[in-house]
């Protein structure tokens, strides 16, 4: 089951329904820390449900998934009808390939949020990721003609037609963007952290780089396009983010640490094997 079994889930229809709200970003609560540079110990722990997403949300875009993971899983402990908490972390699992256990989860929430849109198109990219293309495309098919607006269907859907390498993957992530709100940067940067997941370097920049023209201050993001740069051959550039990265780090020892080490040695050895680390 995973690491929050224990979980109880079992939620009145009206406690569903006063915490049901959806952000178009794919489940980014409004609670949002100040961003990512700042370092996790900095305040003390949270204690609600909300809390517990924004600093789920401040791991993830420093580059911690599994600390981002252990904090959604401790907001839906404190809450288990909070619908971020439960959007963020399935849309984490999908992103770093914990395909099993989204499904249980995916699962789990639906008895909570029947039918839900957002829900249904995470488990449309289960599907997708676990090798089931074609149900994964016949539901986001029903998704998107019954919620063509929402910008995580459409970013389910390039998951799926990039697993699927079509080309037509870039026209849905771009959807996914212009129907968050404008300043919004963390679908671009979790369309380009998918992409460098699946090896689609020179897509990846291009989606990280749009995050950053929205929120300069993102280290993470910028040694994502680091070890990118690296992984196609493309050294000074890959220097050059790297430097940007420390540059805009904050207090954050932890990736500040990650980044130094990667400015040692040879630029290409060094980054691939950041890149086998994450």
């Amino acid at each position: 089951m995973g690491r929050f079994s224990k979980l109880e889930t079992n939620l009145p229809a009206e406690a569903s329904a006063a915490k049901g709200r959806i952000d178009a970003g794919g489940g980014r609560s409004q609670a949002a820390s100040t961003g990512p540079g700042r370092p996790a110990a900095a305040e003390e722990p949270p204690t609600d449900a909300r809390g517990c997403v924004a600093r789920a949300e401040e791991a993830f875009y420093s580059g911690e998934p599994r600390e981002a993971l252990r904090w959604y899983g401790r907001s839906l402990q404190r809450d288990g009808a909070y619908l971020d908490a439960w959007l963020g972390q399935v849309r984490l699992l999908l992103l770093t390939n914990q395909v099993g256990e989204a499904k249980v989860w995916i699962n789990r929430a639906l008895s909570n949020f029947p039918d839900l849109p957002q829900l249904l198109a995470l488990r449309s990219a289960a599907h997708a990721r676990s090798g089931m293309l074609r149900q994964g495309l016949a539901l986001s098919d029903h998704i998107l003609e019954q919620n063509g607006g929402d910008a995580l269907a459409w970013f389910c859907r390039g998951m799926i037609l990039s697993l699927a390498e079509n080309r037509n993957a870039d026209f849905c992530f771009d959807q996914a963007i212009k129907l968050s709100p404008e300043t919004d940067w963390t679908m671009p940067f979790s369309i380009g952290f998918f992409l460098y997941g699946e090896r689609r370097y020179a897509r990846a920049i291009a989606f990280l780089d749009q995050a950053l023209e929205r929120r300069t201050m993102l280290p993470y993001a910028w040694l994502l396009i680091a070890q990118a740069n690296a992984h196609l051959g493309r050294r000074e550039a890959a220097r050059r983010a790297l430097t940007r990265a420390e540059e805009v780090c904050g207090e954050n020892e932890r990736l500040l640490r990650r980044i130094q080490r990667a400015d040692t040695g040879s630029i290409l050895s060094r980054l691939t094997g950041l890149f086998r680390r994450r």
